[in-house]
């Protein structure tokens, strides 16, 4: 996770330049650079996508914008589906 100053930035997808890349190896429909979370300075995590080709979902929804990540929120990349 890169940290500068009073927030972080947390890279997600394939690539293994990405903080969280491992768990999307078996999966050919997350993009190499797929999406990222910004943490504010009073912890708030936002995501958003990275115009990845399969699109990013919260609870359901395509997001075409910075999504506030909220507790118990499922997330979906791709084929690849995980709990917040």
């Amino acid at each position: 996770m890169k940290n500068t100053r009073n927030y972080q930035i947390l890279k997600i997808g394939k690539s293994p330049s990405n903080n969280v890349f491992k768990i999307f190896n078996n999966d050919p429909t997350v993009s190499n650079i797929h999406c990222e979370i910004f943490i504010d300075e009073n912890g708030n995590k936002f995501l958003t996508d990275l115009d990845s080709t399969n699109g990013t979902f919260v609870n359901g929804n395509k997001i075409t914008n910075s999504v506030k990540l909220e507790k118990h929120d499922i997330l979906k990349l791709g084929n690849t589906i995980f709990n917040w």
